[in-house]
């Protein structure tokens, strides 16, 4: 297990050399992997687990796109339509 202790100076590190838009940007892009990632296994196994949890990762993404601009935002969306597909047609064929 990770301590916040054993971080702090990666953290510090990255503080002191990125920008905030910059430290957004490859969070906003760590989350949209993230939600991708998920929904690849939802496609494998049909567990209904992983598709919860690409949304709530693509929710992730998509504040952090917000907080780093437009650009990244229009990124983050155009990455992650795919994933708005299949959350919607999975929405349908349950209810």
């Amino acid at each position: 297990m990770v301590s916040v202790r054993a971080t702090i100076g990666s953290a510090l590190r990255e503080v002191t050399s990125k920008s905030e838009a910059a430290i957004e940007r490859e969070t906003a892009m760590k989350w949209a992997a993230r939600a991708l990632a998920c929904q690849k296994r939802y496609d494998e196994t049909g567990a209904l687990r992983w598709l919860l949890r690409a949304e709530s990762y693509r929710h992730e993404a998509f504040e952090h796109a917000a907080l780093a601009g437009t650009g990244v935002l229009r990124s983050v969306r155009q990455s992650l339509a795919s994933l708005t597909r299949a959350r919607l047609s999975t929405a349908r064929g349950r209810y």
